[in-house]
Parts: C-alpha cells; sequence; structure tokens
C-alpha cells in the first residue's frame, strides 16, 4: 500500500512533561494512505523518501540530540475515512543512562500573552473623528488632548478602561540563580531600545516583573529561571518618550518666574482659583490655554537598567 502524504502537525516540535528521570518530548504526524490498511503499521512505518518519513525507534530528535524516539503510535483520524492516521512518537531522554544530558543547552521557552490592566484615562491616544451634536462643545478631538467635561473639569470619579498589554515569558535551565542580580533588576525597565524574542522594544516600554528560580534535581540538577516583561505601547509627548514612566498634566494654583519665585495665579475676572490651572513648559500661564496648547510633565518613577546584561534571547 503507498503513502499518499506525510505531514507534521503544528509545524514545530513541542515539549512534554518531566519527571525526575527523563524528559519527554511529541512529534505527530498525520499520515494519508491510498487505501484501507489492515492495521496501524502501515501508517507508522510511513516513508515517502527524502527524509520524509515517520522516525523510527531509536531515532535521535531533530532539535535534542539526546532525545531518542521510544514509542510509536497510530490511531484513525475519524472513523469516517480508514485512510487517514494520526501518528505520534514520544521521545525520551534518561537522565540516568545518559550522563551527557545537559540541562542547560536547553533551548529558550518562550510564550506571548497578554495581562489586563485597569487604568484612569486622563488624555486621549488618538483623534476623535465622531461629530459631536449640534450645540455641543467638542472636547478632545486631538491626540493628548485631556478629558474633561464642557466646562473644562475633570470627571469625578475620573475615568477608567480596561487595557490589554503584551506579556512575555523566558525560561531557561542555568546552573545557577543569581537572587542579588534579581533583586537589582526586578521592577525595572529598559534604558534603550533592545530586541528580545524577535521584538524590539522601544526605551522604558519594557518592565521586568518576574525573575524567579526554581531548583531542581533532576537530570544532574540545575535551576529553573522565568523572566516575565510587560510591554506597554511607545508613547511620547513633547518629543520625549514615555513608556512605563509617569505622565502628569502641568498644572498648578502657582506659576514661577524663572528665577525660582513662585506667585498664586489670578484671573483677570479675579476670585478664588478653585481648581488647578494649565501651566506652560516655563512655569507661566495663559488665561486663553487652548486644549491642545495643555503639556504633561515625564517623571522617572520606575528604575531604568541595560537589559543586555541579562542576556536575552534576541529570536525567537
Amino acid at each position: 500500500m503507498a503513502v499518499s502524504s506525510i505531514t507534521e502537525r503544528g509545524g514545530r516540535r513541542w515539549r512534554g512533561s518531566n519527571s525526575r528521570t527523563s524528559s519527554n518530548r511529541t512529534r505527530v504526524y498525520l499520515v494519508k494512505l491510498d487505501g484501507v490498511p489492515t492495521g496501524p503499521d502501515e501508517a507508522m512505518d510511513a516513508d515517502l523518501g527524502g527524509g520524509n518519513a515517520i522516525p523510527s525507534l531509536g531515532d535521535a530528535h531533530p532539535d535534542y540530540a539526546t532525545a531518542v524516539c521510544s514509542d510509536i503510535s497510530a490511531e484513525l483520524e475519524n472513523d469516517a475515512d480508514r485512510t487517514l492516521w494520526v501518528v505520534t512518537c514520544e521521545y525520551t531522554t534518561s537522565d540516568s543512562n545518559n550522563s551527557s544530558d545537559d540541562p542547560t543547552d536547553d533551548p529558550w521557552e518562550i510564550s506571548w500573552g497578554a495581562q489586563n490592566t485597569r487604568e484612569i484615562v486622563a488624555n486621549t491616544k488618538t483623534a476623535t473623528n465622531a461629530t459631536p451634536p449640534t450645540g455641543a462643545k467638542s472636547k478632545g478631538v486631538v491626540a493628548g488632548a485631556p478629558i474633561v467635561n464642557a466646562a473644562g473639569d475633570w470627571f469625578d470619579p475620573p475615568i477608567e478602561e480596561d487595557r490589554a498589554i503584551l506579556s512575555l515569558t523566558l525560561r531557561k535551565n542555568k546552573s545557577s540563580y543569581d537572587v542579588n542580580e534579581a533583586a537589582e533588576y526586578i521592577n525595572t525597565c529598559n534604558d534603550d531600545a533592545i530586541t528580545i524574542a524577535g521584538y524590539t522594544a522601544a526605551k522604558w516600554t519594557a518592565r521586568l516583573v518576574e525573575y524567579s528560580g526554581e531548583e531542581r534535581f533532576d537530570r544532574g540538577g540545575y535551576w529553573r529561571v522565568t523572566y516575565r516583561i510587560l510591554i506597554t505601547e511607545k508613547a511620547t509627548k513633547d518629543g520625549n518618550e514615555i513608556g512605563w514612566q509617569r505622565e502628569v498634566i502641568n498644572q498648578g494654583y502657582n506659576w514661577a518666574d524663572g528665577s525660582d519665585n513662585r506667585y498664586p495665579i489670578v484671573l483677570t475676572e479675579g476670585g478664588e482659583l478653585v481648581k488647578p490651572w494649565p501651566l506652560n513648559d516655563d512655569g507661566t500661564y495663559s488665561e486663553t490655554m487652548a486644549t491642545t496648547d495643555i503639556n504633561y510633565l515625564i517623571f522617572g518613577t520606575i528604575l531604568e537598567k541595560s537589559f543586555s546584561t541579562l542576556s536575552l534571547p534576541t529570536s525567537m
């Protein structure tokens, strides 16, 4: 009986579970035969030539030379088509019989995901294209405009929204775990652009929120080190990058003359100032400031560090 096709599912080999004595990896194939076989053997022995074949028992894993094929099984993809078979090849590395299996040689494990956050929204992110109702004042029609009511006051309570940000988890087997380095880097952001797992994170946009280590005693002993990084959007304000740093609207009850002298803001119409008033970049103010003139101050509340010393993977 001839073989029509052999296709490895998933494109990439994936890693299964670990035990104290072995590490298991699995490859799954879809085999199409040109007729109905008498049993699963013809699917498990499928070979189209040119290297496109079901592995044999004892064959090495293409990505892990110390792992060999230890079990092959086959089952029908569905009962309606008895010519289509799913063949599963299990690979096992025995630590007791193979002392050359160094766990630190295992590749990085990379996982991309997302984390939901909830935050107060102080200003618009993009321009608003919607036309306001007739007679209504249009607020926040440009990117970066403060979100205020028609009278220019902040909403109380402030507007909040759910926001999803990229989450990157990296795991690597290492011979040791540097707890001092972990304490130094936890809750810091990158001080310059850096490429991690195929993604180039702009300055201040990658924040290390986990740098943990778990000691394991199988395969001769090693440390399982995990890094988790949250990546926020690259935003700029007045030409300055923001990332994980804080932006605060530049406003207050006093103005400055540039010589370390501060004076209360007094409007022409007089009366007590009952809310903070927007300030110019130099600390002065104008009674006729437009929404587009409002600016923000950037505060470095997150310590920045060079992530290059962590030797994180640059590609997937």
